[in-house]
Order: C-alpha cells, then sequence, then structure tokens
C-alpha cells in the first residue's frame, strides 16, 4: 500500500496549486462561477447564518482534499499496480470530478456537469481536477517511502 503519509503530504502541496490557481485566474479577472468555498461554508453552518463565511468553505475545501481524498487515493493505490503514482491519480481525480459533477454540483443549484453555469465550468473544474492529480501524482513519486 502507498505511504499514507507521502500521500497527505502530496495532497497538501496540490491543494495549495489549487489555491494558486484559484487565486491568479481571480487577479487575472476570470469567473467561471464555479468557486463553492463560499457555497461549503453557507452549506455546513446554514443554522447560525452569522458564522457563513467563505474562510469555513476553504477550511471545508481544504480537509476534503487534503485529508479525505488524499487518504482515500493512499488506501486504492497499490505498489503492484501497473501504472505510476502520476497516472493512478489523475485516474483518481477524474473520479473526483465525476462525484463533484454529479452530486455537489446539483446540491449547489448548478445542474448535472455545473451546465447552468455554462460549458466553461465543468471543463474548468475538470482542468483544476486534472492538475491537483497530477501534482499528487508526481510529488508522490519525489517524496522518500517511509516504509
Amino acid at each position: 500500500m502507498f505511504d499514507i503519509l507521502r500521500g497527505l503530504v502530496a495532497s497538501l502541496i496540490a491543494t495549495m496549486a489549487i489555491l494558486l490557481v484559484f487565486l491568479l485566474t481571480d487577479l487575472a479577472g476570470l469567473s467561471f462561477s464555479l468557486n463553492t468555498m463560499p457555497l461549503l461554508g453557507e452549506v455546513s453552518l446554514r443554522k447560525n447564518p452569522f458564522l457563513v463565511s467563505p474562510i469555513i468553505g476553504w477550511a471545508i475545501h481544504f480537509l476534503i482534499f487534503s485529508l479525505i481524498w488524499s487518504f482515500l487515493y493512499t488506501l486504492a493505490a497499490t505498489k503492484e499496480s501497473v501504472h505510476s503514482a502520476r497516472n493512478f491519480a489523475i485516474g483518481f481525480c477524474l473520479f473526483a470530478w465525476l462525484v463533484m459533477m454529479v452530486l455537489t454540483m446539483p446540491l449547489a443549484g448548478n445542474g448535472y456537469f455545473a451546465l447552468q453555469k455554462g460549458l466553461w465550468a465543468p471543463l474548468f473544474a475538470l482542468l483544476l481536477h486534472l492538475i491537483w492529480g497530477w501534482v499528487v501524482g508526481f510529488v508522490y513519486e519525489l517524496l522518500p517511502s517511509i516504509s
């Protein structure tokens, strides 16, 4: 089994890369109306509207990507796999994108595959997931094995 600590570190770095992409697109004035962080904050704290914050949404997003998805990635990946860690991570993030498009986007009121936001929204989300998967796999391969 892949090292869980390596997966967590790689996922943390990949999540920071996604944060950088979000910040750069915001600075460039590009808006794909797909920022789920305020939505996650709102959904998580609906009972207390005074605590709704994009910061809480970012914290939830960070928790999901840095802990939950990286843990699932490291549990699913095996050393005996015919695929490299990078290829496996890209395939894994495609699964995560599909889950987001079928579960999260309809809950956010954007319809399946966020098509109510236009064609660019699901394509941008796919690009972000591919970047995350590539960075996770790349960093994971660079880190030394602990076992």
